[in-house]
């Protein structure tokens, strides 16, 4: 399949790259003005957002440092290609994320859906995906063999939103029981970036021979880790 789509590019600095050797991160919409409206509510800062009002108005700005990098340039708009989309829904599902320096975390979610797509966007290929994690807790081994929760926050970049958006949990709450935050519940606001491919026939090869992994875990919850 190839199907002709209008796409949002935004491309923002990234709040998990360590801190010495930092960089970008790119995220995709079919709608800027949803982005925007949910980005903002998820805690994006004020000079960001200024920034970004100033690129979606049609002025090239970037949200790194000084860069004359035109494809740093946060709000880009262009007809993209998709290839495939596949959905993948995981249940009862336990699984390890690192943060930039190595450091890692656990995380339990009682079901994980992915949408994901293989796009072509201004003549670069990547594979992006939606992402929806319901009783999203942070775990612990402990010493007796059983495991502690802690809920589960979103503490990089802003783009994963909690469900319902007013829902509110106090924050270093433990317990041994998971079905304590079956309602701490997340779903990505746009699509997040899985992986680049170098050409189209690296994309195709991966659309046909793909399964999901942890590794894809480990990149697309990478902003719940213990920055």
């Amino acid at each position: 399949m190839k199907i002709e789509q209008e796409l949002y590019k935004v491309t923002l600095y990234d709040l998990t790259c360590h801190p010495i050797v930092d960089g970008t991160i790119c995220f995709f919409t079919e709608d800027i003005e949803d982005f925007q409206k949910r980005w903002i509510k998820c805690g994006a800062s004020e000079g960001r957002v200024e920034r970004f009002l100033r690129s979606k108005a049609g002025e090239w700005v970037t949200d790194y440092y000084f860069s004359d990098d035109p494809d740093l340039n946060i709000v880009q708009h262009d007809t993209c290609t998709i290839y495939d989309e596949k959905e993948f829904t995981l249940g009862n599902i336990y699984f390890k994320i690192r943060n930039a320096i190595g450091y890692p975390s656990w995380l339990h979610a009682d079901k994980v859906e992915l949408k994901f797509k293989w796009i072509k966007f201004k003549e670069t290929f990547y594979r992006v995906a939606k992402v929806k994690a319901e009783g999203l807790t942070e775990y612990y081994l402990l010493k007796n063999g059983k495991y502690d929760f802690e809920i589960a926050e979103c503490v990089g970049n802003p783009v994963m939103e909690r469900l319902p958006s007013d829902k509110t949990f106090e924050r270093f709450i433990y317990s041994e029981n998971v079905k304590d935050f079956a309602e701490n519940s997340f779903v990505s606001i746009c699509y997040l970036l899985d992986r680049y491919f170098a050409n189209e026939n690296a994309l195709l090869r991966d659309t046909r021979k793909f399964l999901i992994t942890k590794r894809e875990l480990e990149v697309l919850f990478e902003n719940f880790t213990n920055c």
